[in-house]
């Protein structure tokens, strides 16, 4: 189906769930009918509106919204056509087990940056011990509870860093339990998004690639684009968590809203 410019620009205004209604109460929400335009008086007319759910009419011509009215706009309307009661729960795999980890100060500076109808639930990958096939029809608890969180959640969200151009081993053990016993995989039909930070300019490139590869054999449904390989720098992340650089938050709560947009349509 093509879009014309202004029909993309209308709905990229309306926010993500204008292309995404997450749940069968938003398609059965009828379209309020579009206001009557007088008939023009003069020579040149103004400029026709299109109309627009839950706000004032869009015009062809007018102001272009400041990056500040855009993400008030996206946080207002990102919830319309989802039922009032809709929540969604995103399980968070941090890759590294270290306290000071700066992948667990990214995911915590995205988890600001959520809206209100979604909680991020962080996985405990330290407590998990090494995959064992032998254990498998008596899962330990810590492996127990980390199914139960996967089948749970309705969304994944991976934050590797990169070990040695790969993934950390105890987010590779922990996918392995995931997976098993056969015939009780948890982690298929899962919306997820992929994200990492790293000193190195390249970001956790290598990594997530690895990691792609992995969830597509486990059946996760993984956001494409926009990628995230961020470089760390120097304070770009404060003690509470946040981003300091405007243009990185900027690109990260647009990402953010693309993949709050891919749950909801996943989790129907």
């Amino acid at each position: 189906m093509r879009y014309s410019l202004l029909r993309v620009a209308s709905l990229a205004i309306r926010g993500p769930s204008a292309l995404f209604p997450s749940k069968p109460c938003a398609r059965r929400r009828p379209r309020p009918p579009a206001p009557q335009t007088p008939p023009a008086r003069a020579r040149h007319a103004p400029p026709r509106a299109m109309p627009r759910r839950g706000g004032a009419p869009l015009h062809r011509a007018g102001a272009i919204l400041s990056m500040a009215q855009r993400r008030s706009t996206l946080g207002a309307l990102s919830t319309q056509g989802v039922c009032a009661m809709s929540t969604y729960k995103i399980a968070v795999f941090v890759g590294s087990l270290r306290a000071a980890s700066i992948n667990l100060r990214l995911a915590r500076a995205l988890e600001k940056l959520l809206p209100e109808n979604v909680k991020f639930e962080y996985a405990s990958l330290g407590d998990v011990p090494l995959f064992n096939q032998d254990d498998e029809m008596s899962m330990p608890p810590a492996a127990a509870k980390l199914k139960a969180l996967i089948a749970s959640a309705d969304g994944l969200l991976f934050v590797t860093p990169e070990h040695n151009r790969s993934i950390p081993a105890a987010l590779k053990n922990a996918i392995d339990w995931g997976s098993r016993p056969w015939g009780q995989n948890s982690w298929p039909g899962k919306a997820g998004g992929i994200v990492g930070t790293s000193p190195s300019a390249a970001g956790t490139a290598m990594a997530q690639q690895h990691l792609r590869n992995i969830l597509a054999a486990e059946g996760v449904n993984v956001l494409t684009t926009p990628e995230v390989f961020l470089q760390t720098t120097e304070g770009l992340i404060d003690d509470q968590y946040t981003i300091t650089n405007e243009g990185t938050r900027k690109f990260l709560q647009g990402w953010l809203d693309r993949y709050v947009a891919w749950v909801a349509k996943h989790s129907g």
